[in-house]
C-alpha cells in the first residue's frame, strides 16, 4: 500500500517511486530529498476522470454538465491559487489543520505535475488516450481495443 511504498523509499530499500504527489511529499517530510518528474514524460496516463454511463448521459445531460463544469471550475480555482485552495481545504477539513504545510505542498505538486499543460482544462486528448489503450492491450490489461471516440466525450467540457 501507499504507506509501504513511501517507507521503502524513506528507509533506502527502494531508490524511487512512481505515485501521487502525496507520496512524494511524505518522503520529503521524512527528510529525504526528492526529484520530481511529471508522469506524462514517461507514461500516457491520465490524472482523474469523471466516469458516466451512456445511459445517464442520455437521460440526465444537465446533471452531467453541472458536475463536469463544477469540477472544472473548482480545478481552475485550485490551479490559479494553490494557497487559497489549501486554506479552503483546511476550512472544510479542520481536523487536518496541523497538516496545512504538507497539504500546501501536495496541492502545489498537483498544479505543477498533474494538471499543468492541458490545452483546455478537462479536454480529453485522443492521442494520449490511444497510447494508453495500446499500452493496456500490449500488457494484456484489456483484451481488445475500442475505438477511442466511443470511450469519451468532450461535450460537457466545451
Amino acid at each position: 500500500g501507499p504507506g509501504g511504498v513511501v517507507q521503502l523509499v524513506v528507509n533506502g530499500t527502494a531508490p524511487a517511486l512512481a505515485g501521487v504527489p502525496e507520496w512524494g511529499v511524505a518522503v520529503q517530510s521524512a527528510g529525504i530529498p526528492v526529484e520530481w518528474f511529471p508522469t506524462r514524460e514517461f507514461f500516457p496516463g491520465m490524472a482523474q476522470v469523471i466516469l458516466v454511463s451512456d445511459g445517464i448521459i442520455a437521460k440526465r445531460p444537465n446533471v452531467v454538465r453541472g458536475v463536469v463544469r463544477g469540477t472544472l471550475k473548482a480545478l481552475a480555482e485550485i490551479i490559479a491559487d494553490p494557497a487559497a485552495a489549501t486554506d479552503a481545504y483546511i476550512a472544510a477539513v479542520p481536523q487536518n489543520a496541523d497538516k496545512k504545510e504538507q497539504m500546501a505542498k501536495v496541492i502545489a505538486q498537483y498544479t505543477k505535475l498533474v494538471y499543468a499543460g492541458q490545452s483546455k482544462l478537462g479536454v480529453m486528448n485522443s492521442e494520449q488516450f490511444a497510447k494508453l489503450q495500446d499500452f493496456y492491450l500490449k500488457e494484456q490489461i484489456i483484451r481488445r481495443s475500442t475505438p477511442i471516440q466511443e470511450l469519451y466525450t468532450n461535450e460537457f467540457v466545451n
